[in-house]
Parts: C-alpha cells; sequence; structure tokens
C-alpha cells in the first residue's frame, strides 16, 4: 500500500514539472539580464550619488565609450570617416529607430574648432590646451568619446560590438589593434566576465560537487539524484531573479555554487540516514523516517545560511542587497526541495542501496554502529582537546591582527586579472593619448552673487590653475580652455580688457554650453572644471578629494558662504571611492546583525548559552581568517559575504 506521504510527494512532482518550462524560461532571460555599472549600485537616496546625478543633468552624462587605436591621430583619415559613421542613422540605432549615440566628440574635431573661426589659434597653441585631455604626449594621437543615449546604454553590447565591426571594416583597424575604455565598456566587460565565469565554471563546479557526494556516500544513483536536485534549484533560483523582477550581477554569478553546497549538505544527509535505514526497514518507512529525524539539522543549517544571506538586505548597495534576497530565497527553495526531492524519489524508486555497517532507529533517531574514520577522530578530539581549545584561540587572536588593513574595492584593477584586455586597453590609452578618470569640480554662483562674470571666469582660471598643481592630476579642462587669445597689448586689470572679455564670454556661452563647461538655470550658473587622473593608478581618492578642497581655500573658492558660491567635487572616481566605503560599513554591520541573530537561534537550539556561543566558532573562524589573509595581503574585499550557518 502506498503511503499518504508518498502520493502527496507524487502531486508535488506533478507540479514541479508543470513549472518546469517557467523555470527554465525565467532562468534563461535572467542570464541575459546582466548590468553591471557601479553609479547604479547605491540608491537614489545616497548622497554622493545625488551630487553625480546633479552634475550628469546639468553637464551631460558621463556614460561614455572611449576607443582609440594606432595611428589614431588628429590628421587620420578613419578617425573623421569614424565619427561620420557613429552620426548616420542607419548603424547605430534600435529597431525603433531610436539612435544609440548621443553625441560624438574627437581631438580632431576639438582641435579643428580651436583652429577655426572663431578662435583662430594657432595649431601649436590649440595642441598645447587639449594636450593631456584629448591629445597625447607626442602632439598627435587621439581619441573618439562616444556618448551613448539611455536606449544605448540598455544595448551597449550591441553597439560596442558594431563599432568593432565599423572599424575593421570601415577603418581599416583590425580588432588587436583596437583600444576601448571608459564606464560603458567597464560595465560591460564586468557583464561578459560573469558570463565568461558562468560558462567555464558551472559544469566543472557541477562535476566538483557530484564527485564530493559520490566520495561521500560510495552510492552512485545517490549523487546523481543529488545533483539533479541541485540543478533543478540553482534553475528555480536564477529564475526567481526574472520572475520578481531583478537582474543579474557580478555577484549573483555565485549563486548555482552556493545552491550545490546547501543541496549537497542536506541531500548527503537524508541519503546517508536511508541507507543505514534501509538495511532494517521497507523503502518506503526508510526513505519518510530519513526526513522525519534528518529534517531538522537541514533546516537548522539552511535557517542560519539564509540569516546570513538576509542580513545583506541591510546593504545600501543595491547588487549586495538583492544578492542577499536572492541568495536567501534559493536556500530557501533549496531546503524545501532536499527534504521533497530526496526522500520521495526515494520512496518511489525503492532502491536498496549500499550495506552500511550501523543501525538506525527511526522512532527516536538512536544511530548504532561505528564509522573507522569519524570515530578515530572524535577520539582524537577528545583526547587533545585542551590543545586544540589553546590553538584555536591563539590563532583567532592572532588572524585579528590582518582585519585592521582589510579593505573594500569596486576599482577597476580588483576586477580583472592584470593580463586582461580591459587593462590593457586602458594602459595602452593612458600612455598614448590621457589619463582617463575625470574628477569634476563645479563652480555654482547665484543669481544675486556680486561677482560679475569676468570674475567668475577668473576664479574658475584660478582653480583649474590650483588643480593644475595637485598630484596625480595629469591634465584639466575648462572655459579657458575655449577662449579667444586676448591681447597682449592690454593690461589685464584695465576696464578695457575687462569689458572685452565680458563681451567675449557673453558671445561664448553657446559653445561652452553645447561643450558641456557652462550650465545655466534660473538660480544658477555653473562653471564646470575637469580634472584628469589615472584610471589604473593606487590613488587615495579620499586624501586626493581632500587636497583639492584644501588647495581651493587658498583662492576663496571653497568657502561656501561668501557671495554665493558654492563648490562640489564629484565624478565616477569619487562615486566611486564612497561605493568602497559603503561596502565596507555594510560588511560589518552585515556580520555583526547576522552573528547575533545566529547566536540567538543557536542558544536556543542548543538550550544554553555557553553551547550556543561555542557552536558559533565554525560561523566565525572562517571569516576572521578570511578578512585577516584579505588584510595581509593586502588584497581588497570584492563584496560584503555573509556569515552562513555551519
Amino acid at each position: 500500500m502506498v503511503s499518504i506521504q508518498t502520493r502527496r510527494f507524487r502531486i508535488l512532482l506533478l507540479y514541479a514539472v508543470c513549472l518546469l518550462p517557467a523555470v527554465v524560461w525565467g532562468a534563461n532571460a535572467a542570464l541575459h539580464s546582466q548590468k553591471n555599472s557601479p553609479f547604479e549600485w547605491v540608491p537614489t537616496s545616497f548622497t554622493p550619488r545625488q551630487g553625480y546625478e546633479e552634475f550628469r543633468r546639468d553637464f551631460g552624462s558621463g556614460e561614455v565609450l572611449i576607443v582609440s587605436w594606432p595611428g589614431c591621430t588628429v590628421d587620420s583619415a578613419d578617425l573623421q570617416l569614424l565619427s561620420i559613421i557613429l552620426r548616420r542613422d542607419d548603424f547605430f540605432h534600435s529597431d525603433a529607430d531610436e539612435s544609440y549615440v548621443d553625441e560624438v566628440i574627437t581631438g580632431q574635431e576639438v582641435l579643428n574648432a580651436l583652429i577655426g573661426s572663431p578662435l583662430n589659434l594657432s595649431r601649436e597653441d590649440a595642441i598645447a590646451r587639449i594636450q593631456g585631455t584629448l591629445i597625447g604626449p607626442d602632439g598627435k594621437a587621439t581619441c573618439a568619446i562616444i556618448m551613448l543615449s539611455p536606449e544605448g546604454l540598455i544595448h551597449r553590447s550591441e553597439v560596442a560590438r558594431t563599432l568593432r565591426d565599423v572599424l575593421a571594416q570601415y577603418c581599416n583597424v583590425p580588432a588587436s589593434d583596437q583600444r576601448f575604455a571608459g564606464p560603458v565598456i567597464d560595465g560591460l566587460s564586468v557583464d561578459e566576465a560573469s558570463d565568461q565565469s558562468l560558462s567555464y565554471f558551472a559544469i566543472p563546479s557541477a562535476i566538483a560537487a557530484f564527485l564530493i557526494c559520490w566520495w561521500w556516500l560510495r552510492w552512485l544513483p545517490g549523487a546523481l539524484l543529488v545533483l539533479a536536485v541541485s540543478v533543478f534549484c540553482e534553475l528555480a533560483t536564477i529564475s526567481l531573479i526574472y520572475w520578481l523582477g531583478g537582474e543579474m550581477s557580478a555577484l549573483l554569478v555565485v549563486l548555482p555554487p552556493l545552491i550545490q553546497v546547501v543541496t549537497a549538505s542536506g541531500g548527503i544527509h537524508l541519503i546517508n540516514y536511508y541507507l543505514v535505514a534501509r538495511q532494517s526497514y521497507e523503502a518506503e518507512e526508510a526513505a519518510w523516517g530519513s526526513l522525519k529525524i534528518g529534517w531538522i539539522p537541514c533546516t537548522l543549517s539552511a535557517i542560519t545560511t539564509a540569516i546570513g544571506l538576509g542580513s545583506l538586505i541591510v546593504s545600501q548597495l543595491s547588487p549586495v542587497r538583492t544578492f542577499g534576497l536572492f541568495g536567501a530565497l534559493g536556500v530557501a527553495i533549496t531546503l524545501g526541495g532536499v527534504l521533497t526531492f530526496v526522500p520521495g524519489v526515494l520512496a518511489l524508486w525503492k532502491p536498496k542501496g549500499l550495506v552500511r555497517r550501523a543501525t538506525i532507529n527511526l522512532e527516536d533517531g538512536s544511530f548504532f554502529g561505528e564509522v573507522p574514520f569519524w570515530t578515530w577522530l572524535s577520539k582524537f578530539v577528545g583526547r587533545y582537546h585542551l590543545a586544540i581549545v589553546l590553538v584555536s584561540i591563539l590563532l583567532m587572536i592572532g588572524l585579528g591582527w590582518g582585519i585592521q588593513w582589510l579593505k573594500t574595492s569596486v576599482h577597476l584593477r580588483t576586477l580583472f586579472p592584470a593580463d586582461s584586455r580591459i587593462l590593457d586597453d586602458y594602459a595602452w590609452i593612458e600612455e598614448h593619448v590621457a589619463p582617463l578618470a575625470p574628477v569634476e569640480v563645479v563652480l555654482g554662483f547665484d543669481k544675486n552673487c556680486p561677482l560679475s562674470e569676468v570674475d567668475q571666469f577668473n576664479l574658475v582660471g584660478q582653480v583649474q590653475d590650483v588643480l593644475d598643481r595637485i598630484e596625480p592630476i595629469k591634465g584639466t579642462m575648462s572655459v579657458a580652455n575655449l577662449m579667444l587669445n586676448m591681447p597682449a597689448d592690454v593690461e589685464p586689470t584695465s576696464r578695457e580688457y575687462r569689458d572685452f572679455l565680458a563681451e567675449i564670454l557673453i558671445q561664448g556661452r553657446p559653445h561652452f554650453t553645447a561643450a558641456h563647461f557652462m550650465s545655466d538655470s534660473q538660480s544658477q550658473r555653473k562653471w564646470r572644471v575637469s580634472a584628469y587622473v589615472s584610471a589604473l593608478a593606487a590613488i587615495d581618492y579620499a586624501d586626493l578629494i581632500e587636497t583639492i578642497r584644501t588647495q581651493l581655500r587658498t583662492v576663496g573658492a571653497a568657502n561656501q558662504q561668501i557671495a554665493g558660491i558654492t563648490v562640489q567635487v564629484t565624478g565616477v572616481m569619487p562615486l566611486v571611492y564612497e561605493i568602497q566605503r559603503a561596502l565596507m560599513q555594510d560588511l560589518y554591520v552585515s556580520f555583526l546583525s547576522a552573528f547575533v541573530i545566529i547566536a540567538i537561534i543557536m542558544t536556543v537550539a542548543q538550550a544554553g548559552l555557553l553551547t550556543g556561543l561555542v557552536s558559533m566558532i565554525p560561523n566565525f573562524f572562517p571569516m576572521k581568517f578570511r578578512w585577516s589573509w584579505s588584510g595581509l595581503a593586502g588584497r581588497p574585499w570584492l563584496w560584503p559575504w555573509p556569515c552562513c550557518g555551519s
């Protein structure tokens, strides 16, 4: 007679089969929804992001793609052709004819604009003005800066692929010579690296998990059952990302191996109980009996793991928060899958399995028999328990030393290996053209500010001079780079000079605004000064920003209480620095919250404060070891990691 549990399982199995198409569809859709951009990681309430968003509203998006190649010079016909193609409607657009490209800037066009009317600068003077920002040290090498539209950002992979084809087909630039950089390429490269990680490691990690299960079970059908359950739970978890409106990120790539670990630990538990019970009980009784005595340790381990993952929901960063949410949901799904499918399949299948040298009482869970390795290990621990405790305490104290140097990072250098193509491209462009990481200083002047437009311009020039003297800034750009040469025979302090300058500034406003170095609103006029540093250098941005603010005080620009002046230091790299600070805060908050919650659960489960706290050591020790090792090795922590159940 079939038991009621088996009949229930048959219905659940039918539901699972019916859900399988939706699970597979959702998982496939989620895997194709990669979107990695540090700017999108923080909420709109994050103060540094608000400042950067204000900058983008005033001066245009910083989501740019930079391209260059050997032979990309200010006299290059290929660069001129590329700029023409980028502005055409038949190359970079969506099926709905929405353009992917908002704006194109090349060093060649800027140089020609400086040489042409109305500025009429000499070629040497014009090159000097944009050398270090758009033109390289040789006075020839340059690049194209492509600002993408919102639609282009969504389809950035297609944009990059089309651009590579255009360079190869029309500009005769082979793929090996094409050099790409910029925030768009950063996010796209992380997307591609995440996809490659899934492609390269998904099957090997599944094989490794299968072999571990086989090794511990010594039973091939049981290992295959655990593998099948883990694959279903992985797909279900990933599909949940799609069906709940989420998007894949670099952090969510580690969800599949996490699910494999949870499935393997629970599956091995239950199958071992079944194999032992099968020596004395019928198949169905052994299968559901293994669930009866095995569900508590499986559930306790899964709950503590889910709490550790769920603690990441307190993070300010959306990828970390999303990882915590879907990781906890995935663990819950896996727990349900293991507790349902493992005993259910065994009850339907009724395998005899391997003979175990032990017996078990399914009524009270009492276990009789010995396993040589575990017997030896338990005796060893019992004999040398004092030494083991002392060594463990000393190790934990010693390991705490390295935590003081622990750092978090989402810097490009820490996300990719040293020999990666993206780092090579960045290094090439920075060597031959200019540094790529902008730090933006924005001076705002209220409409009632007593400073005239000439005085405002002079203050902008003083700020640019200050920035030029600060290390590690390698180049700066402002409206001063786009101005006419003033008459050399007129005294700068004279009325004639100021009137002439005022007239030039009035005439130049549309050009300054079009070049994104001036912004006018009803309440304020803003002037932008861009300072460029290396994107690959190990720069302390906290120190750099503080140095900039300190130096600006020497010209009175950083005193926001004087004459209605506001000063803002922003940009992609300062925002990245603030994200790294948020990561470090999240690391500690997440760990402490998870540790406290799990400790409470363990003290209740163990029915004692001391025993519960001792049982927390397997949670605490590995995390402390990993943090300390990262600090001592000087390897930044890329994202907070949860305190998981053991």
